[in-house]
């Protein structure tokens, strides 16, 4: 199992922006990571080779469990689980849609807000 406890992340209102450009003679739709997001991704890719964890191969089904110590009731569990799994990739596992199945959930903790994520190997 690895284990890796990480800041709180911004919320997926945050973390991804829409935007249309002009492309070919249209308008395109587009969605990209804000400066916030492309931030946060980079401090969990430091952490996570300071803990020095090797992800999960490829090939390998995972599960994910994480717990958001929460400084409020405020936000929304699945969309800052979706932002704290895609800045994972190359972590804990090499992309993220290795992950098969998921236990999330959350505890107030308003002294030290913080995410805790530990990944298994996915068995039937």
């Amino acid at each position: 199992m690895n284990t890796i406890v990480l800041p709180v992340p911004p919320t997926s209102n945050m973390y991804w922006r829409a935007r249309a450009i002009w492309r070919k003679g249209k308008w395109v739709g587009t969605i990209y990571k804000t400066t916030e997001a492309k931030e946060y991704c980079e401090t969990v890719q430091l952490l996570g080779r300071r803990a020095r964890l090797v992800p999960f191969p490829k090939k390998v089904q995972v599960v994910f469990h994480m717990v958001w110590y929460r400084e409020n009731m405020r936000g929304d569990l699945s969309n800052r689980e979706k932002c704290v799994e895609d800045a994972l990739q190359g972590i804990l596992y090499m992309n993220d849609r290795q992950v098969t199945a998921k236990h999330t959930r959350w505890i107030l903790d308003k002294e030290n807000p913080r995410v805790e994520v530990s990944v298994t190997e996915f068995k039937e």
